[in-house]
């Protein structure tokens, strides 16, 4: 269900390159005049995923936040960029190879192109997560490249599987980061610490929530010690480098940020815009501290708070336990098991992991 959702909303971005182009032809500024061939370019990538019309249906703010803001947005573009020519082009794939997050590109004869990522949100825009993975990727994104999910750069450019103790242990050592082994071995024994404890010990044969709940937050809090002693060896420099590129406030593409109800873009959006060049000059700074389950990072500018990501360390249960309600046992297919309510799965618990989300409080920054 979740690669359905994920192709609903990638066809999205390719419709809201449709529907620019369309505004800007209707608007007499078009440069190239395919707004037809980009919306056939829609319908050919939802039919070759076999998405249907109840497809979209189930998740509809994807594509009415566009019809509803995207109006609205090519209206503030032509008052800012001027009533020039323009096109719009998708780009995606093409950023996606170059390590870049570009959905569109606005076009102008004449002119550099203007990237733009595009962020379109079902429920709000305000606190988005922009970032997930586990205490121990959390780290290596801190150092290296992401070459394709769990897959890393080392400093030579080979490509290596984090997960890998030896070859991230080569990796980090040949970067000139002994120090950071240490904590990622104890990174590795908290996460066979928890193999063992909820995926093969008796304890959690059935779940028990208000158990599990205690025992995530313990996790949790653990993990983050951790973590925290990790930030301490990067330094602030590294931290901010890092955070810019996750928010995507790292100047290098344009913004735009849609829900059912709000938009804001870095674009045409004054505030907006203001807090991108704010995090990003050289005068702000990150400062980090421990907040209940979460690492609060603050970006700040001569004591004044611009913005506010917090990372919270838990547990993701992965559907580990049966959560059908069912007298008795019954068949579970996957699994070959009679299996009872609240009873753990042996194959699909082996996927219970760590968990960091990395959320952008862009509510409290003022740009909507």
């Amino acid at each position: 269900m979740e690669d359905v959702r994920h192709f609903v909303q990638d066809a999205c971005e390719i419709y809201a390159v449709a529907e620019l182009q369309r505004l800007a032809e209707e608007g007499g500024l078009a440069v190239t005049k395919d707004a037809g061939e980009k919306l056939e370019a829609f319908r050919a990538y939802a039919a070759e995923r076999l998405l249907t019309r109840a497809d979209f249906d189930k998740w509809p703010n994807y594509i009415e936040n566009l019809k509803h803001h995207l109006p609205e947005f090519f209206g503030d573009l032509v008052r800012t960029l001027g009533s020039g020519p323009m096109d719009f082009i998708d780009v995606e794939r093409d950023s996606r190879n170059l390590n870049l997050k570009g959905d569109f590109m606005i076009t102008r004869p004449g002119h550099e192109g203007v990237s733009v990522s595009l962020k379109n949100y079902d429920k709000s825009a305000q606190r988005p997560q922009c970032s997930s993975g586990t205490f121990n990727s959390f780290p290596l994104n801190f150092i290296f490249e992401t070459d394709g999910v769990g897959m890393f750069l080392d400093s030579r450019g080979l490509r290596f599987k984090g997960s890998s103790r030896t070859n991230r242990d080569a990796a980090l050592n040949a970067a000139g980061l002994a120090g950071v082994v240490p904590l990622m071995g104890r990174l590795d024994g908290l996460n066979d610490e928890i193999k063992q404890r909820f995926v093969y010990g008796p304890d959690f044969e059935f779940l028990d929530e208000s158990k599990f709940d205690k025992a995530r937050k313990q996790v949790g809090s653990q993990g983050q010690a951790i973590i925290l002693e990790f930030l301490e060896l990067m330094g602030a420099g590294k931290i901010k480098d890092r955070l810019l590129k996750m928010t995507g406030l790292d100047g290098r593409e344009e913004i735009l940020l849609i829900d059912p109800k709000r938009r804001s873009d870095t674009i045409t959006n004054e505030a907006f815009r203001n807090l991108r060049f704010g995090v990003s000059d050289p005068r702000s700074v990150v400062t980090f501290e421990s907040r209940g389950q979460s690492i609060r990072f603050e970006f700040k500018i001569d004591g004044r708070l611009l913005l506010v990501v917090d990372v919270p360390f838990t547990i993701n249960k992965n559907g580990a336990w049966i959560s059908e309600t069912y007298g008795g046992t019954r068949m579970h297919s996957k699994e070959g098991l009679m299996l009872a309510t609240g009873q753990r799965r042996p194959k699909k618990s082996k996927e219970l992991a760590t968990s960091t989300n990395t959320y952008v409080d862009f509510g409290a920054a003022g740009i909507f």
